[in-house]
């Protein structure tokens, strides 16, 4: 971002960005995000160390997460019977959103697909997970799954439990 923009030779280069119209880091970043892997977003978190110290999986298996003081209910039972929750914590998964991020007329197979997404992984990698999503159909369908198909999909296991992608 800050070479786009001319702050690279700045010796300061986070004031130099804050100084850049919105206009000019609109277009770098339309610029950077066109040029990215077709559905991904180019800008995410990453775990620093200090900031973002693990990721959040990890943080919230070990119960580490700020709850908000909420009732829940479960509606199948009268609330006035049911235990006050103090610590709550709100999540959404979305499903078969694959389609919205993969480019309907991909040609390349499975492999070379999770290759693209996740530049860092091994080629033996890519084949293994690849394997996983063969009897999902079309090369399409098999990326699809591969992009978004949340907690059923043979990736997501695979990438939260041996942390193949590197950073």
């Amino acid at each position: 971002m800050s070479g786009h923009c001319s702050c690279s030779s700045s010796s300061d280069s986070l004031s130099c960005l804050r100084s850049t119209s919105a206009s000019t880091l609109s277009n770098v970043n339309n610029q950077i995000e066109g040029n990215g892997f077709y559905g991904t977003v180019s800008f995410v978190p990453v775990v620093d160390g200090t900031l973002i110290v693990e990721r959040p999986t990890e943080t919230l298996g070990k119960g580490k997460h700020n709850g908000v003081s909420r009732t829940k209910y479960n509606f199948e039972f009268a609330a006035e019977t049911l235990p006050r929750v103090q610590e709550a914590l709100y999540s959404v998964t979305n499903v078969n959103e694959g389609p919205q991020f993969v480019q309907q007329s991909l040609t390349i197979g499975a492999s070379q697909y999770i290759s693209g997404l996740f530049p860092n992984i091994q080629a033996s990698q890519a084949n293994s997970l690849a394997a996983l999503y063969a009897d999902f159909g079309t090369n399409i369908a098999q990326a699809d799954s591969v992009m978004g198909e949340g907690k059923s999909d043979p990736l997501v296991v695979f990438v939260t439990h041996r942390s193949v992608i590197c950073s």
